[in-house]
């Protein structure tokens, strides 16, 4: 889910992985912000 105005998205969580324009990132915070922006969808570890 995006999580509230992508925020969540964005910043992730420890412990979750985020997939944006089909790359999967950890959920650790700022380095989420290096993936490119779109698409965003997370699952947990």
């Amino acid at each position: 889910a995006a999580g509230w105005g992508g925020y969540q998205a964005i910043t992730g969580f420890k412990g979750e992985v985020v997939t944006i324009n089909g790359a999967q990132c950890d959920g650790c915070g700022l380095c989420v912000m290096v993936c490119p922006l779109g698409s965003i969808t997370m699952t947990p570890r």
